[in-house]
């Protein structure tokens, strides 16, 4: 069952379990999903996150917000002006990202990108969409 997540993050904030809902995390809160998170997420003026679990929503990164992914993210991305994701090297992204900011991608993206071009590393996958649509995209299991 769903725990509703907390609304609003000014400080440092774990989730772990199943948790749902809109979160915004303010300037120096940080939010590390460790759980499952189902809702949006977001990032105001130097808010962070750390994805070690599995988002299912949307994600807004504000100006001079950090979202670092080493789980999963689904669902679209909205990078503004000075925002930053970094994709680490097990972290899987699937969804429309529209990129005015920094995106590094050093794991596994799928799903269009409008904007700045994201920056590929070295071992970085490009996948097609597994099930291409409007906002319909999923990542396989992981194995």
């Amino acid at each position: 069952m769903d725990t509703a997540a907390p609304s609003t993050i000014s400080d440092q904030t774990i989730l772990t379990g199943e948790t749902s809902g809109t979160v915004t995390v303010l300037d120096g809160g940080t939010l590390v999903i460790d759980g499952s998170h189902d809702g949006t997420v977001v990032l105001e003026g130097g808010g962070a996150l750390f994805v070690r679990g599995v988002l299912n929503g949307a994600l807004e990164v504000g100006s001079l917000s950090t979202a670092t992914i080493s789980g999963d993210v689904s669902g679209k991305i909205d990078i503004r002006i000075a925002g930053t994701i970094v994709v680490e090297g097990e972290g899987r992204v699937a969804g429309p990202v529209a990129n005015y900011g920094s995106f590094t991608n050093r794991g596994l993206r799928s799903g269009p990108v409008v904007g700045r071009e994201p920056d590929d590393q070295d071992g970085a996958v490009n996948a097609e969409p597994v099930h291409p649509g409007i906002y319909n995209y999923t990542l396989p299991p992981r194995g």
